[in-house]
């Protein structure tokens, strides 16, 4: 029944699954890299300005692969069927397979408009 309710309502998992495929394989390349989900290390004796402003950097851009990373495998979960479909997974799936870049996201990094763009320079 919620199934059924849930393709009314504009949710069909297949067609997402196959729109959405191609995003979670190009991200499931891109972090393979064990460097990627790795934490940045930072030093507690920062004499520099400099040095604080890339360790500063280095910690947001660790934040955000981490929240592209969650979101994604949020929405892999469910379009593998493990996970139930929640509100913010049905709305990032609808905007990533409509190609767009996440707002949550381009808050925080402002890159390319493209989302497989924007994945591969991320």
């Amino acid at each position: 029944m919620e199934t059924a309710s849930v393709k009314l309502g504009g949710w069909d998992r297949d067609r997402m699954s196959a729109q959405l495929q191609p995003v979670i394989i190009l991200w499931q390349n891109l972090v393979k890299n064990p460097r990627v989900l790795k934490v940045p290390k930072g030093s507690n004796d920062v004499s520099l300005p400099v040095d604080s402003f890339i360790i500063m950097e280095a910690q947001n851009a660790y934040n955000l692969v981490q929240l592209v990373n969650s979101t994604l495998g949020a929405v892999a979960r469910v379009l593998k069927g493990v996970d139930l479909l929640t509100t913010s997974v049905q709305s990032a799936a609808t905007c990533l397979a409509s190609g767009n870049v996440l707002d949550e996201w381009s808050d925080q990094w402002e890159g390319p408009e493209k989302l497989v763009l924007w994945l591969e320079v991320l």
